[in-house]
Parts: structure tokens; C-alpha cells; sequence
């Protein structure tokens, strides 16, 4: 009888210390109609409900704008991005709850890689982040598109 507590409790802390290293605390996601956008120059999320966290990288090259321009229109939840240079030092942080529509620009104190986390909570909007000369580039067409 004592054995077959034993193995019960022993099954038991298993599955929870699995389960715990399954979902990785820290970078649990939930979404619902979510679509991610990431290439060179840009990322981004359009979401009916998402709460999670999202770590990506870009790279900000010598010959290029240094401007971070963060995007957002949120309907509802919170929404925190934090840009950390490569050192891992927090440079700059975007938080908001609520409805909120705005741009806001952040320039790099120098060039390189820096991270940028994603870290939202029951959000329901956009937002899109633009680095380098990519934002200058679209800028200019839809400039040109509108004059046309």
C-alpha cells in the first residue's frame, strides 16, 4: 500500500514538472485570430485576443535611420513593448491599457542588434514596429500613391 502512495505521488510531481517545462511559464500564448507579420524592416500583429509574450531581434546597420517607430491602435487590453540594447539594458518602453491609437518614434542611440518584447494582455488591435529605412521607404509610397 505504501508503495502505490508512493508511486502516486511520484507520477503526480512528474506530470506537474512536465507540464511547468511544457508550457514555459514565461512565454505562455493565447490568441485568437492572431496574424503575425515579421520581415526585414518591420514586424507586427493584427489580433481579436492575444495575451502572451514575444521576443524578436533586429538589427539597426550603420548606413541606416536609427528611429524605432512603434504603431499602435488597440481596442482594448495592455500592450508593453521594451527595447533592450545588446547589452541587455532597457532602453526605451511603449505601455499601454485601453483604447489607444498613436505613433511614437524612439531613435536608437547608436546602431546594432537590439531585442524588442512583445508583451500583451487580452489585446484586441494592431500595431506594427518599423526600423532602418523601411519606414522611410513606405512612407514614400504611400505618399506617391496618394498623389496619384
Amino acid at each position: 500500500m505504501k508503495i502505490r502512495k508512493n508511486r502516486i505521488l511520484l507520477l503526480a510531481a512528474s506530470c506537474f514538472l512536465i507540464g511547468m517545462f511544457l508550457t514555459g511559464c514565461d512565454y505562455m500564448h493565447t490568441a485568437v485570430v492572431d496574424i503575425r507579420n515579421h520581415k526585414e524592416g518591420e514586424m507586427g500583429r493584427k489580433s481579436a485576443y492575444w495575451s502572451g509574450i514575444n521576443i524578436n531581434y533586429l538589427t539597426i546597420k550603420d548606413n541606416e535611420s536609427r528611429d524605432i517607430t512603434f504603431t499602435v491602435n488597440m481596442k482594448k487590453g495592455s500592450l508593453e513593448l521594451t527595447v533592450k540594447n545588446s547589452e541587455g539594458e532597457e532602453v526605451y518602453t511603449l505601455s499601454k491599457e485601453g483604447e489607444y491609437a498613436d505613433t511614437v518614434i524612439f531613435t536608437a542611440a547608436e546602431s546594432g542588434t537590439y531585442s524588442i518584447t512583445e508583451k500583451g494582455e487580452k489585446f484586441s488591435g494592431s500595431y506594427k514596429i518599423t526600423w532602418g529605412n523601411s519606414g522611410e521607404e513606405e512612407t514614400a509610397q504611400e505618399d506617391a500613391e496618394e498623389i496619384i
